[in-house]
């Protein structure tokens, strides 16, 4: 395996994804969210954001809630038929 960086492709998306995840933890460290407020522009985004995700975190776990027990539901109903479709001969 070729660690060498010149042979890296420049788009590889876990190349990129590393990237962005080392940015993300650089700015989680130095605590950039505590100046996003101050600043006029990301600020109000950064209100916006949190409010959404309260308003629409519930609903979004209702659907993925809902969404999950009718897959179950229809995986039960398929093995059950397997079943008594094997118990038949």
């Amino acid at each position: 395996m070729f660690a060498d960086r010149f042979f890296w492709q420049t788009w590889d998306p876990i190349n990129l994804s590393e990237g962005l995840f080392a940015v993300a933890n650089v700015l989680s460290f130095s605590r950039i969210s505590y100046f996003l407020p101050v600043n006029a522009a990301l600020g109000p985004l950064q209100i916006s954001v949190g409010r959404m995700i309260k308003v629409a975190g519930p609903a979004l776990a209702h659907h993925v809630y809902f969404t999950e027990s009718t897959n179950i539901k229809n995986i039960r109903k398929k093995v059950s038929r397997q079943n008594y479709n094997t118990h038949l001969g």
